[in-house]
This record gives structure tokens, C-alpha cells and sequence, in this order.
């Protein structure tokens, strides 16, 4: 029976290398590998050196055999591509690719097992970077350089993989490599070719006979147009080269040098017609990758407006800049883009953030009795007799108390609930007896003694690459909707004509239930809001100096809610900071601000009794204290120096 491959296993073999084709996240290029170094790099893994030999040869055009393929040759193909797709789910894309390459020789007629090749060779190249990445963070640099190579060897189109060398292999010379270099010139301009020296020259002659004995010097067989003046001029310099002596004769006699062949050259009028007759083009194409659009737009001003080159075409398809000029402007241009292509300084910015709150209530002390009520207790007790006669009346027939035992009954009174609200249904004390009994309530006195404290500290830490002199935010809070306006539909005229000044319905809108007097009244409010950050905003931007040193521009700013609102609209409380600081590449900074700090006292008690000796404890202190402090610690690293000079040499350009 002829085994099938399971539908699954290709559904999840097409998932799993899509997933690694769009979320693997391209790597820093951390080390520029040079081309000698990757042609110096062997492959000590036979079966990688054998799978690479196999996708190179499977890149060209496949030769068609005739031979017939019988059905074991397509069920062992089959097991096969099982085979591959298990290792691919298993991350082994190396043996992934060879299985699917097998299966592809044993069933040319299937092309699905070339494009599980493809999709496996291109995890495997993935996984390389990534292994050579790890490898050089682990000091292991002879196996980050393997695996690029081996990578390259797989994919040598591939940006992941480019983007890790300096020149791709292959700039150096034809047929050393497949890559393709940043800068490529179809063929070398003419060229002079001097011979070795210095000279010295003292002597005053016409111009003509001044050009051709300063280039006879060097081998040079000169010749002048007619049109060059042939006046008598000085020559006075010495120890020029030769490059020194045709710029000096260009500019003692007012003309520019072509050269015919690499023994002779014709001196002409440097004029603007001149140079569009004479002057020889070179072509050179730009490669531009992974460069924004906004910067491809800067390169082209550049070239056209500082340069002068107006032969140029961009093609956005391939990232392409083909630029027509003279050789030497063609020079300058590619000294100038290699430094500008190099982008800028990488920096690492380590970020913590410290916010520490505290707060403390204390509440100790006495309070004692605010007032005091002195009463008659007979007084008291007849007030009661006297208001409850029908109660008393019971009380004595029934033989609770005797009928002259006025106290005794004022006592059951109270003590059945049938009076409330008097002297004696609180604590009271009393002095004296008989007539003169008196009682003694006050509003009694506590004492406090209560602590509550706490201490909170949160710890917010961040790491953010950032670019030399290029303004990085890192902001920790949330963002506030603020109601600015809102608008609501204008009201209806005194007109009522249905379907012009007032809303109509027609019938069959009148039988759904809909009426013009509830179309008429619909209003709808809009509101328009805006967002506002509430929380810590930090504005950073690195710039890097010579000798290691790192200065950091800050700005800090704090936005909270003030709780207050002004025409319904919250007020915001806004603190900034701004600091300069510069420091080594690992050093860290310290900003410390204090958000709030608030104090408050309350004080219950007698008025004076406080100051007076051995009485301080009569009152009751209530006293709260908080505090907030934020501490914001960067660390900067340089993980990718670019320009190790404050300044490259200076660059010169023809006159016209």
C-alpha cells in the first residue's frame, strides 16, 4: 500500500516556517565579518558542508532527466518529506533540508519538496545568526564566524546575513564570491600612470611648455588645446607628487586634465563646455538596504546639491542609486556615503526608576471633660414624681415601693424604661445628702494612643537602544481622556414642513412605530477629548564624545491631577527638569526629585491647659507626615561605535 503524506504534517510544516520566516526578529550586526575571514572559515560539519554544496546546486536551473519514476520512488520521497517535517518541528532545519532534498531527487515531478527545501534552508540559515549571536556573546568568536559563513554559504542574498559584513564576499575581485558590494563600477575609467617620484620645479615659461615639461617629469606626454593661453607664467614648487602637480598646473593655468591613455593626457580650457565635451563620466550604481525612505530622500539631495551630480536614477524596487559624474566626484561621493551609510552610534540606555513613599500618623494624648452639669437630686426625683403620676399610682398599688419612697419609685422608672432622656440615666457622681444631695455628670475624658506607618518602594527597570543625538522618551503612567468641548445638534426652526425644515417619516416607517415628533427631538452630544500623559515623561538624548565619554541631555517632566477642575475641565499639576551631564560609557546617573512632602498637626484639647507644667498631656496630637520620592538611575553603554574620529579628513572637490 502506498504511504501518504498526512495532510497535517504539510499544514504544519507550511505554518511552522511561516512563523520563522515573519516573527524571527533580525539580529544587531554585533561584528562586521570581513571577506578574508569568511573564505579562512572552514566547515569542520560534513553534513552541513554537504546540504550547502546540495542548496547551491539546487539554486540552478534543474536538468530534466527522462527516466521513469515508479511508485516506490514516490512513496520512499513521501516518507521522506515526513521525515524533513519532523525535523523541522524537532529544530533541526539542517536535516529538514537534506530529507527534502532526497525526496526532491526521487521525485523531480513534485515541486512541493523544493519549497519545504526553501522553507528549511532559510530556518537554517535563521538559526545560524541566532547561534553566532549567542556564540559571541559567549566569547566564542571562531564559532560565531563558522556559522555566519556557513549562513552565508546557504543564503548569500539574504539581508539577516548581510548585514553582519563590513564588504559582502565577492568585493575584492571577480568570481571571489556571489555577494553583492555596496559600490560597483562597470568598468574602470582611463586612467595616467606616472612613474614614481618626487620633483621640484623653478622656472618661468609660457603655459603650454609649463604643462609639458611638469608632466614629462613623470612619463606624461601632454598636449594642450589651442584655446589655452599660451602666456608666460612662473612654476615655482617643490617636492610635489604627481597628483600635487596636476592640481597646480589646473589651477596656475586655468584648465583641467583629460587623460587619452595611461601615458597621455590633453590639457583644455576649464570652461562648462568644455567639461560637458571632454570630461569623462563614470557610471557606479549605490546599493542603499534597510536605509528609510526619509534618508534615501536625504542621500539624493546630497548627491545633487552638494556634489553636483545630476545623472541620477533611484529604483526603489532593489534599493539602487545609479549615478553618472567624473571619476573624482564619483570618489568623494563614496568616500562621503561609506561614512554616512555607517549610520550612528548604538547606546544602550539601562533605566531604573526608585519611588519611594512613606507615611507616619501618630495620635497620642487625653481629652478631658469638655463640660460638667450640677444638679439637685430631690429636685430631680419630684421633676420625675411629678410627671409621671398615673406610672407612680401603679407602682404603689401594685407593692413595688412604699407611696413616700420617692426614690425608689424615680428609681423603677428609669430602670423599666418608662423615662428616658434625664440626669439619671447616665453616670453621674453625687456628694452631700437630704435636701442638699447634689449629682455630677460630665462628658467623660479618653485617652489615645495609636501609630500607623508605611513604607512603600517600587522599582521600575527598562533598557532602550538608542541612537547618537537622536531624542529617546521613556514614560511610566497612564494617559488621562480631558474633555476640551462637546457640540450638540442645533435646534428645529418654528417651520414645520415634513421632509424640508422638520423630520418626515414616510408610511412605512409611520407602521414600524416611528413618528416625526421622536425624530424631531433625537439630540446627540459629541464630545472632543484629548489625551494628556499623567505619570513621569523622560526625554533622553545621548550624545557620544571622544575618549569614552558619554553626555546625556535630560529632560524630566511630572504630570498629575491637581483635583481641582476648571469649567469642568481638570487642572494639571506639570514639574520639569532639565540636566546636562556627562560621564564614561558604564557610569551611571543620579536624578532625585521629591514629588511631594506634606506635615500636618491637630491638636484636641482645653485651650491653655497645654502650656501649662505637668498638664501637656491633657491634649491630643494628631500628627500625619508623607513623604514620595522618585530616584531615576541611567546607565548608558556603547554597543555600537561607528565614528572613532571627531572628524575625517578633509575631502576635495574640482572647482567646476
Amino acid at each position: 500500500m502506498p504511504r501518504r503524506i498526512p495532510i497535517v504534517a504539510v499544514l504544519v510544516l507550511c505554518a511552522t516556517a511561516g512563523a520563522l520566516a515573519q516573527t524571527s526578529a533580525p539580529i544587531p550586526a554585533y561584528e562586521k565579518i570581513t571577506p578574508q575571514a569568511l573564505h579562512e572559515t572552514n566547515s569542520d560539519r560534513p553534513l552541513a558542508a554537504a546540504s550547502a554544496s546540495a542548496a547551491k546546486a539546487a539554486t540552478k536551473p534543474p536538468q530534466r532527466k527522462h527516466r521513469r519514476i515508479t511508485a516506490q520512488d514516490r512513496d520512499r520521497a513521501a516518507a521522506l518529506s515526513v521525515k524533513g517535517t519532523k525535523a523541522l518541528l524537532a529544530d533541526r532545519p539542517d536535516r529538514a533540508m537534506h530529507d527534502f532534498l532526497r525526496a526532491g531527487v526521487l521525485d523531480p515531478e513534485n515541486p512541493r519538496f523544493a519549497e519545504d527545501a526553501k522553507i528549511a534552508r532559510e530556518s537554517w540559515v535563521t538559526k545560524l545568526v541566532h547561534d553566532a549571536a549567542k556564540a559571541h556573546r559567549a566569547g566564542r568568536e571562531n564559532e560565531a564566524r563558522q556559522d555566519l559563513a556557513q549562513a552565508y554559504r546557504l543564503a548569500p542574498h539574504n539581508p539577516e546575513v548581510m548585514q553582519h559584513f563590513s564588504d559582502p564576499p565577492g568585493a575584492e575581485g571577480a568570481g571571489a564570491g556571489n555577494g553583492r558590494v555596496d559600490i560597483q563600477a562597470p568598468g574602470p575609467p582611463v586612467a595616467l600612470v606616472p612613474r614614481p617620484g618626487l620633483h621640484s620645479f623653478h622656472f618661468r615659461a609660457p603655459a603650454q611648455q609649463v604643462i609639458q615639461r611638469v608632466m614629462k617629469a613623470w612619463g606624461i606626454e601632454a598636449t594642450c588645446d589651442s584655446a589655452v593661453l599660451n602666456t608666460e607664467i612662473p612654476f615655482d614648487a617643490g617636492g610635489l607628487s604627481f597628483k600635487e602637480a596636476e592640481h597646480a598646473l589646473e589651477l596656475t593655468t586655468h584648465t583641467f586634465a583629460v587623460p587619452l591613455d595611461p601615458a597621455r593626457v590633453l590639457f583644455v580650457t576649464d570652461t562648462a563646455a568644455n567639461r560637458a565635451q571632454y570630461q569623462r563620466l563614470s557610471m557606479e550604481t549605490i546599493y542603499l538596504p534597510g536605509i528609510p525612505e526619509s534618508e534615501r530622500t536625504r542621500v539624493l539631495e546630497v548627491v545633487r546639491g552638494v556634489f553636483n551630480l545630476q545623472h541620477v536614477t533611484y529604483d526603489a524596487g532593489s534599493a539602487a542609486l545609479t549615478v553618472r559624474g567624473p571619476q573624482s566626484r564619483l570618489h568623494a561621493l563614496n568616500r562621503t556615503l561609506t561614512r554616512l551609510l555607517q549610520g550612528e552610534s548604538e547606546i544602550l540606555l539601562d533605566v531604573k526608576m526608585y519611588e519611594v513613599s512613606r507615611s507616619r500618623t501618630t495620635n497620642m494624648g487625653a481629652l478631658l471633660p469638655s463640660g460638667t452639669t450640677l444638679f439637685n437630686i430631690p429636685s430631680e426625683v419630684r421633676n420625675i414624681i411629678n410627671n409621671n403620676q398615673s406610672l407612680v399610682q401603679q407602682i404603689i398599688s401594685s407593692g413595688l415601693a412604699a407611696p413616700n419612697d420617692y426614690v425608689a419609685i424615680a428609681a423603677i422608672l428609669i430602670a423599666s424604661g418608662q423615662v428616658t432622656g434625664t440626669v439619671f440615666n447616665q453616670p453621674f457622681a453625687y456628694f452631700g445628702s437630704g435636701l442638699t444631695a447634689t449629682g455630677l455628670t460630665s462628658s467623660g475624658a479618653t485617652a489615645n494612643v495609636e501609630l500607623n506607618s508605611t513604607n512603600v518602594t517600587e522599582l521600575d527597570q527598562m533598557q532602550m537602544l538608542a541612537m547618537n543625538e537622536q531624542d529617546e522618551e521613556i514614560r511610566s503612567g497612564t494617559r488621562y481622556p480631558i474633555i476640551t468641548s462637546s457640540y450638540s445638534n442645533l435646534a428645529g426652526s418654528n417651520l414645520s414642513i415634513a421632509g424640508i425644515s422638520s423630520p418626515g417619516v414616510s408610511s412605512a416607517l409611520a407602521s414600524l412605530g416611528l413618528n416625526a415628533s421622536s425624530l424631531f427631538s433625537t439630540q446627540e452630544t459629541i464630545p472632543q477629548v484629548q489625551y494628556q500623559n499623567l505619570g513621569l515623561t523622560l526625554h533622553v538624548t545621548p550624545f557620544v564624545e571622544g575618549h569614552g565619554v558619554i553626555t546625556l541631555k535630560m529632560d524630566l517632566k511630572l504630570q498629575t491631577l491637581a483635583g481641582q477642575t476648571l469649567n469642568s475641565i481638570p487642572v494639571l499639576n506639570s514639574r520639569e527638569i532639565n540636566s546636562i551631564t556627562s560621564l564614561r560609557a558604564g557610569a551611571s546617573a543620579l536624578i532625585v526629585s521629591s514629588l511631594t512632602k506634606q506635615d500636618a498637626l491637630a491638636v484636641t484639647g482645653i485651650p491653655g491647659i497645654n502650656d501649662i507644667p505637668g498638664l501637656r498631656g491633657g491634649t491630643n496630637q494628631n500628627n500625619q507626615k508623607s513623604i514620595a520620592e522618585l530616584a531615576i538611575v541611567i546607565t548608558p553603554h556603547v554597543v555600537r561605535r561607528v565614528h572613532s574620529r571627531r572628524a575625517d579628513p578633509m575631502i576635495l572637490l574640482p572647482a567646476k
